[in-house]
């Protein structure tokens, strides 16, 4: 079982499938190599947060695990389930504020493949939404998007990156996701920057829809936001540069983000 390799998709999706899966794992451990906790389940933990340190749920859900450890597996694996519970009960509120803010009949651009602008999307569909998906090459999230959308009856067309300044011409909302926030900055796909430069020139409105449980401690976000500038798939994205940021607890500026994030302990595994 492979915890530190995530299944693609969504950060949300992804994080609810590792806890899942790292319930599953320490429940085996204990099971058939008792000895071997809690030894295993932080080596476990550990390589999670840092091999995907800019997704905040692998990396939350391993802060989780790293300060519940010494309180038992039988603690570690209610923790694990409830936060596999909380990110789900997370998306479905989100998504259903999220879709009550589109207009009927709008046209929404996305960017990406979150999870929670998926459900979002197929909720507002009803209404006679249509969604414009950016391809987001290099890693095409945008294409597996629009297969699940359009898959669940979604009206959905996929246009090439450099197309999207045109196409925010005929577009309601930019409607995007965030695999972590921090205090002043979120780590979203590239390209997303560009995209809300184009959409505030135009006066076209942006929503940010995310869990609260994105939002990371200082420590943590530091390596998450030094891993993203590293790297060719991911960007760092202003706050400033949305109009709402739509989570499960209102609508939060990015001073109320500050602090949620302040009021998470970080394991000392984590800390440096």
């Amino acid at each position: 079982m492979s915890l530190v390799r995530a299944p693609d998709g969504g950060a949300a999706e992804v994080g609810s499938v590792a806890a899942a899966s790292l319930a599953e794992f320490v429940e085996h451990l204990v099971r058939y190599d008792a000895a071997a906790y809690p030894a295993a389940i932080v080596e476990t933990a550990v390589q999670m947060a840092r091999s995907r340190a800019a997704f905040a749920p692998l990396v939350l859900l391993a802060n989780t695990v790293l300060l519940n450890v010494d309180r038992g597996p039988d603690v570690v694996v209610a923790e694990a389930r409830a936060f596999e519970k909380r990110l789900a009960a997370s998306v479905e509120i989100v998504s259903s504020v999220g879709a009550a803010l589109i207009p009927e009949g709008g046209i929404v651009l996305t960017h990406g493949a979150s999870s929670t602008v998926r459900t979002t999307l197929v909720l507002a569909a009803s209404r006679g939404v249509r969604v414009v998906c950016t391809a987001a090459t290099p890693g095409g999230e945008g294409q597996r998007l629009a297969a699940d959308l359009m898959s669940a009856g979604v009206a959905v067309e996929v246009i090439p990156d450099d197309a999207a300044p045109d196409a925010l011409f005929a577009t309601d909302l930019v409607l995007l996701g965030a695999n972590a926030l921090g205090p002043e900055s979120a780590i979203n796909v590239a390209g997303t920057g560009v995209i809300l430069e184009e959409a505030r020139d135009l006066g076209v409105k942006s929503l940010l829809l995310v869990s609260a449980d994105k939002a990371l401690p200082g420590p943590l976000f530091a390596r998450a936001a030094e891993v993203a500038l590293g790297s060719p798939t991911l960007e760092l994205v202003a706050l400033t540069g949305l109009d709402s940021i739509v989570t499960e607890q209102g609508v939060l500026d990015a001073s109320a983000l500050r602090r949620l994030a302040e009021d998470k302990p970080v394991a000392p595994e984590l800390a440096t």
